[in-house]
């Protein structure tokens, strides 16, 4: 089954409203406050999963050159603990699996990285560190089927100014999966997900 007329259309209205990163290296926070816009917009979610640009920077413990990515979940977890949500991180996993989650209802979309010594985006060019190396992108998994991955960029939308117009980022399914792989073969994603309060709060 592939991407269809609907995908697109539901993927594109999601990702329209979502803001734009303001530096270059802004596209982890930047992924982070956008999964949880999305998941804020749900029904019976509450509003205040949705976390300022600040407090997710400090979750992020955003520096001038990017994230420290390590634990970004226990801290996420802890702002979102009083709404019955709480994120959560694994590794090592197949598309399958994430194409699981990503069509979960109960949580939220995915935030994954992607290699740039391997995906090679289109419509921006890379830009290299001082080593010459590219970075890792984190980017937010939207729909996946037989051949392709939607999915939000905020690379390619960085430092502009056309938050309400934004647009998903259709790839091929073989080159997403060599890019979140990495030269060193493995996986991990990143996603909010309903506790086992919240959901039992529902019935």
């Amino acid at each position: 089954m592939t991407i269809t007329a609907r995908d697109r259309r539901e993927v594109s209205e999601a990702v329209s409203p979502f803001s734009v990163q303001n530096a270059l290296y802004d596209d982890t926070p930047n992924v982070i406050k956008n999964m949880l816009r999305e998941l804020a917009e749900r029904p019976v979610v509450p509003d205040g999963v949705e976390l300022s640009e600040r407090v997710i920077r400090d979750i992020c413990d955003q520096k001038e050159l990017g994230s420290t990515r390590l634990r970004i979940d226990n801290r996420l977890s802890a702002e979102l603990s009083q709404h019955s949500f709480e994120a959560e991180y694994t590794t090592g996993l197949d598309i399958d699996d994430l194409k699981q989650k990503v069509e979960k209802p109960q949580y939220s979309y995915p935030a994954v990285e992607l290699s740039l010594e391997i995906y090679e985006p289109t419509g921006y060019e890379i830009q290299l560190d001082s080593n010459g190396r590219a970075r890792s992108l984190s980017v937010l998994v939207m729909c996946i089927n037989h051949d392709s991955v939607l999915m939000y960029d905020p690379l390619k939308y960085a430092d502009t100014d056309i938050s309400g117009s934004l647009e998903a980022t259709e790839v091929d399914k073989k080159e997403f999966v060599k890019g979140w792989k990495g030269r060193l073969e493995t996986t991990s994603a990143l996603w909010v997900e309903e506790t086992d309060q919240q959901r039992l709060s529902q019935y």
